[in-house]
């Protein structure tokens, strides 16, 4: 709010809607504890709540403000019909950090670097494996994630993939050596369909650069080691 000269914040929370989180006391705290007591404006059940300071200044018309209340969608499913809105999103589970293996990786991410929205968007993607203070790998799940991590991939990342093999994309991130390519390698061998063998071809590439591909002849590795890399706790 500071940085772009914003006089308060405005927040899409309906009261009683998610009632674990969404009460009126629980509000208050969230403001007091961000130090924005009267500055959260939440246009969508205002009227339940207290004027804010936008309120009682005239920035804002109390009057438009409206009084939805509850877990029903009803009315905000007609806002949007009123105002043609039709690609909104279905209710989800809420915040991210809600989910335990996203914010165990929130966690990681906050300890070893000084992450930007790129870095936060790789977290919601892959399995996630730390390799030292300075390198992490993240290694696809599924088929729709390899195209997610190619598009995330800066251009000082290492891309993976199993030659001859279909399965993960990997993305390699931070301060890279050939002793930690090894180690990415040995990890998208293990999460795709060639774990079982004795040694597996992995291609690598540098991301966003028409840099030439390095072919690697991977062991396979230690279950257990690759289960102590990952970022789980």
């Amino acid at each position: 709010m500071r940085e772009i000269g914003a006089s308060f914040i405005i927040t899409g929370e309906v009261l009683g809607q998610r009632p674990m989180s969404q009460r009126k006391e629980a509000m208050k705290t969230i403001d007091k504890e961000a130090d924005l007591t009267g500055l959260v404006l939440r246009p969508l059940c205002a009227k339940h709540l207290e004027p804010t300071i936008p309120e009682k200044t005239g920035l804002v018309d109390r009057e438009k403000l409206l009084q939805i209340k509850g877990r029903s969608r009803k009315d905000q499913i007609q806002l949007a019909d009123i105002f043609q809105i039709q690609d909104y999103p279905c209710a989800s589970g809420g915040c991210l950090l809600t989910d335990p293996e996203f914010s165990n990786r929130m966690r990681d991410s906050l300890e070893h670097e000084n992450p930007d929205i790129n870095d936060v968007n790789l977290l919601k993607v892959g399995r996630h494996f730390r390799i030292d203070n300075k390198t992490k790998v993240v290694v696809s799940r599924r088929e729709e994630e390899n195209l997610t991590i190619q598009n995330i991939a800066r251009k000082n990342d290492y891309l993976l993939q199993l030659k001859d093999i279909a399965g993960p994309v990997s993305l390699v991130r931070g301060e890279i050596t050939d002793e930690k390519l090894k180690i990415a390698a040995q990890l998208t061998a293990r999460c795709s369909k060639a774990k079982d063998l004795q040694n597996t071809e992995v291609i690598i590439s540098k991301a966003r650069q028409d840099s030439p591909k390095q072919v690697l002849h991977v062991p396979r590795i230690d279950p257990h080691t690759a289960e102590a890399l990952m970022i789980k706790r």
